[in-house]
């Protein structure tokens, strides 16, 4: 009887992991679909195939800082710590969006690049450090709530706190460099590239220094 027990045991007991192995593959998979799908729609709004590139360089950043949480705090990567990600990456996106609409919007006002990231810079980073700091401020009590019954939105409050501090530091950090650097490869680049890269220029109105939209872009 005892190795009967120990027969019907063994796959009874590997249930969990097998389910653990296809939550984390469904994960994934569905990961990389919104990935494509945030790449697609910011593609279609910018009219280039560069500039979401640059937006999108913000979510591993995010994700770095919700790692290293759930490691400090010492939380397992579970189901809720996944649902978190996912909410991080749409959170962290619009910080680097702002930045990168900004910095086009006075390019096509025909500013200079690196005085359009400083300017991009200086005039959204209060919106940007508002949004964050509200944002964790909110979910930093469900994060350190000690209740049980609240214990299993902990991993997510953890992945959307971390990642979202961490994430902004170095938005503000990182994005401004990757505009730079894109803006001195678009002015070496052929004006055919360009347009395929950053999409059509517009001419800068009469009266502002500047030629074309992104010129230098």
């Amino acid at each position: 009887s005892t190795t009967q027990h120990r027969r019907f045991a063994t796959p009874v007991q590997s249930f969990p992991s097998l389910a653990a192995q296809e939550a984390q593959t469904q994960f994934m998979r569905s990961f990389f679909i919104t990935l494509g799908l945030i790449f697609i729609v910011l593609a279609w709004v910018f009219s280039s195939y560069t500039w979401p590139l640059a937006v999108m360089a913000a979510i591993p950043l995010g994700l770095t800082g919700a790692l290293a949480g759930h490691l400090l705090m010492g939380l397992p990567i579970n189901p809720m710590s996944m649902m978190g990600l996912f909410a991080l990456t749409g959170i962290i996106v619009n910080d680097s969006i702002i930045l990168v609409t900004t910095f086009k919007h006075l390019r096509e006002d025909g500013v200079p690049a690196l005085q359009a990231i400083e300017d991009a810079v200086c005039s959204r980073l209060r919106p940007v450090l508002v949004t964050s700091i509200t944002t964790i401020a909110g979910l930093s009590f469900l994060m350190l709530e000690q209740a049980p019954v609240a214990a299993i939105y902990t991993p997510l409050a953890a992945a959307i706190c971390f990642g979202l501090a961490y994430g902004t530091v170095l938005v503000l950090l990182v994005i401004p460099a990757l505009l730079s650097a894109i803006a001195e490869a678009g002015e070496k680049a052929p004006l055919w590239a360009r347009r395929m890269l950053h999409g059509r220029e517009r001419r800068a109105e009469p009266g502002v220094p500047g030629e074309s939209a992104t010129s230098g872009l």
